[in-house]
């Protein structure tokens, strides 16, 4: 079976059974070196400053992004 497949088959699954395969997978990943995914974070976390710093994305009050956090749990 294509990932292409699997990935549309997962896509129509409801909410609480595609949050559990995408937990099994994650937790599958725990194989994967640990120092890939620092450098992967890091890479992203410069990205992510760079854009700020350049003003192609805004900053959020801490208050407002904990707000919108609860209220979607």
């Amino acid at each position: 079976m294509q990932r292409e497949q699997i990935e549309q088959e997962a896509l129509n699954l409801s909410d609480v059974d595609r949050a559990a395969l995408a937990l099994h997978l994650l937790d599958s990943l725990d194989s994967v070196d640990t120092d890939y995914d620092e450098v992967l974070w890091i890479e992203e976390v410069e990205r992510r400053w760079k854009d700020y710093k350049a003003g192609h994305i805004a900053s959020l009050p801490l208050e407002e992004v904990m707000r919108d956090a609860r209220s979607r749990l």
